[in-house]
């Protein structure tokens, strides 16, 4: 059996503490995160994946963002494809008069099939002999049909429709002997006005939060490896038979982790309120609301990511090894899942109550603070629930080292 006090190389013991320092909690606590803040520095490659996986959730929505903002064209600049089908020989004359610089007629036995596929904006059925019908002063039915969930569809509908209220206006004037020239009437451009700014931002909030609770599972996952690969390779052994109290070594692992485990976090809500920067993009906001946006986003960030730590060493004082907390850690992070999806499918809800629950409450008070809502007394309980949260957590894994600590001594 290996001598239990036996350092391993990728974690230095921590200098001897004197027999005079002063026997707090705190001090031990430090003494310990900053051992494994330093061993983690030594090892970019885990916490430097975390960061990267924070950038391409920004680069997304970000050009998603882009994307939008480019989205509606001017109306007179598109051009609509459109099925035509039915008797076709029969409406030659009512076909030619439809022509249209936006609409681009095509022939076609599946006229329905075209427009439910997304082969063609619009349909048109001709009715049998629709030009001699119309000669001799007969109603005639078209069959138009569009999709109303697409507004290229609704558009080019609604093109059809103008197009045949200018033929009718025509016929009716020529019926009364009256020249009615409809090519010289107005041009109508149409054009999207911004949305409000506001509006904007909480679009944003939304998004983020649900966002950054998922993030938050890489937070869980690292924190949970941390405890679970010293443990695998017995380099926490060393600390557990230094006069240390539990409850401190396993708050300065949790500690030493957080700085680097939250970076995933904090990248990805610095990087998404920057989207709103970008001149161009659909969701862009004003300077002073970007550093609020940022303040808030940033302080939100790292209580959810606290959260997360708490539970990243809860998992990795349960695992025995590093995969095995991993393992665990993927199954916390559920309550993450769970949260983000909740924040996602229902983005309004605000009951007060629902601050105090651990994880929700802070996804929530992350989505109200990048949205510029600021309620102190949901501030104040998601605020304790996060620190109550984490203590508890801590405390708890705490036991489980103590319990190894004496499995060591009862071998030693």
């Amino acid at each position: 059996m290996a001598d239990p006090t036996e350092t391993h190389r990728s974690l230095a013991a921590p200098p001897p503490i004197p027999a005079d320092a002063p026997a707090d909690a705190m001090t031990e606590a430090r003494l310990v995160a900053g051992l494994v803040f330093r061993d983690l520095l030594r090892r970019p490659g885990g916490w430097v994946a975390t960061i990267l996986t924070g950038v391409l959730f920004a680069l997304l929505v970000a050009a998603v963002g882009l994307a939008d903002s480019r989205l509606q064209d001017r109306a007179e600049d598109r051009t609509y494809r459109v099925s035509i089908g039915g008797d076709l020989d029969g409406a030659e004359q009512l076909i030619a008069r439809l022509q249209n610089p936006r609409l681009v007629l095509r022939p076609s036995t599946t006229v329905s099939a075209d427009v439910t596929e997304s082969r063609a904006a619009a349909g048109i059925v001709f009715p049998p002999s629709a030009d001699e019908r119309l000669a001799v002063g007969q109603e005639v039915e078209l069959e138009v049909s569009y999709r109303q969930s697409q507004p290229n569809s609704v558009e080019a509908f609604t093109t059809i429709g103008v197009r045949l209220q200018e033929i009718e206006l025509q016929d009716l004037a020529a019926a009364n002997g009256v020249d009615l020239d409809t090519s010289g009437g107005p041009d109508i451009t149409v054009t999207e006005l911004p949305r409000d700014a506001q509006i904007n931002r909480l679009q944003l909030a939304r998004q983020l939060a649900p966002i950054a609770a998922l993030l938050c599972i890489g937070v869980v996952t690292s924190v949970a490896s941390v405890l679970g690969s010293v443990r695998e390779r017995r380099a926490i052994e060393p600390l557990l038979v230094l006069p240390l109290r539990r409850r401190s070594l396993a708050l300065g692992m949790a500690l030493g982790s957080f700085p680097l485990a939250c970076l995933q976090v904090l990248a990805a809500v610095v990087l998404l309120v920057s989207t709103a920067a970008i001149p161009g993009n659909a969701d862009q906001q004003p300077l002073a609301s970007l550093l609020a946006m940022y303040a808030g986003g940033v302080v939100t960030a790292l209580i959810l990511a606290l959260v997360a730590t708490g539970f990243g060493c809860f998992a990795g004082a349960l695992g025995t090894g590093g995969d095995d907390a991993v393992g665990l850690g993927d199954l916390l992070s559920v309550i993450f899942v769970v949260a983000g999806v909740i924040a996602f499918a229902a983005p309004t809800i605000d009951a007060l109550g629902l601050y105090a629950i651990p994880v929700l409450g802070q996804v929530l008070l992350l989505r109200d603070l990048v949205a510029g809502r600021y309620d102190a007394p949901a501030i104040l309980l998601a605020v304790a629930s996060a620190t109550v949260t984490f203590a508890v957590l801590v405390r708890w894994s705490g036991r489980l080292l103590g319990d190894q600590q004496r499995v060591l001594r009862a071998i030693g």
